[in-house]
């Protein structure tokens, strides 16, 4: 995992959306400007809206390549509760610390039912170190996962957090493509594809592939060690 964090200011849903259907509807206009305006009655500190200028640009940069493109097809054909899949997919795909405090939060939920706000910082902090900005940024996720209602919080006091009721993704083409984006972040060549069906990076979706409709797809290869059944990406450079 890249040691930098980047991601060090809660972005809302609705900073997401507008970047969105901006590019969507202006693909050639300067994003930057137009969030500038967008945004000068959202955030009031300067600092804070620079930060959060630069990460949604970050995120929907054409350096993110194929997968950015897709994800911007598929947004207005989605209703808004998958589109935050979307979001969501595109954020694990530009921060690496995003997709290792998911992830982290994920993992504790398979194991209980809760989380506190400072196990996870434990244990991110037990990976990039004592630094105040991972502190921080830690902090700004689960913020931005609250201010999405994926995490609901239960003890203010405690800093406890449950999740949410899942999310159901309705959509074929957008749950293929969030296997593709876990695919891409993972450090491995190829992972079982029962992983795939319950990573825990999505907990707060409730999503379904099969086996199918991979070997049916052209982004994917599939090879059979024994009885276990391994998903990779075809083509690793998208």
């Amino acid at each position: 995992m890249k040691k930098v964090v980047g991601f060090n200011q809660k972005i809302k849903l609705n900073y997401l959306e507008f970047s969105a259907f901006y590019i969507k509807n202006h693909p050639n206009d300067n994003l930057g400007k137009a969030l500038e305006n967008y945004l000068a009655k959202e955030i009031k500190g300067q600092n804070r809206r620079k930060k959060a200028i630069n990460i949604l640009k970050k995120i929907w940069s054409p350096q993110r390549g194929v997968l950015r493109d897709e994800a911007l097809e598929m947004i207005p054909e989605l209703p808004a509760k998958e589109r935050l899949a979307v979001y969501w997919g595109m954020l694990l795909l530009t921060y690496p610390f995003f997709y290792e405090v998911v992830k982290t939060i994920g993992n504790v939920l398979k194991l209980q039912s809760d989380f506190a706000s400072s196990q996870i910082m434990r244990k991110i902090k037990a990976i990039l170190g004592e630094r105040r900005p991972v502190e921080v940024a830690v902090s700004e996720v689960i913020g931005t996962l609250k201010d999405w209602n994926v995490i609901e919080m239960v003890s203010k006091q405690k800093g406890l957090y449950v999740p949410s009721p899942k999310i159901q993704l309705t959509s074929k083409q957008l749950s293929l493509w969030l296997i593709k984006i876990i695919l891409k972040c993972s450090e491995t060549e190829m992972t079982p594809f029962p992983l795939l069906t319950n990573d825990p990076c999505l907990f707060p979706f409730a999503y379904e592939v099969s086996l199918y409709d991979m070997e049916n797809s052209s982004c994917f290869e599939i090879a059979r060690q024994g009885d276990m059944i391994l998903v990779g990406r075809r083509n690793k450079a998208v």
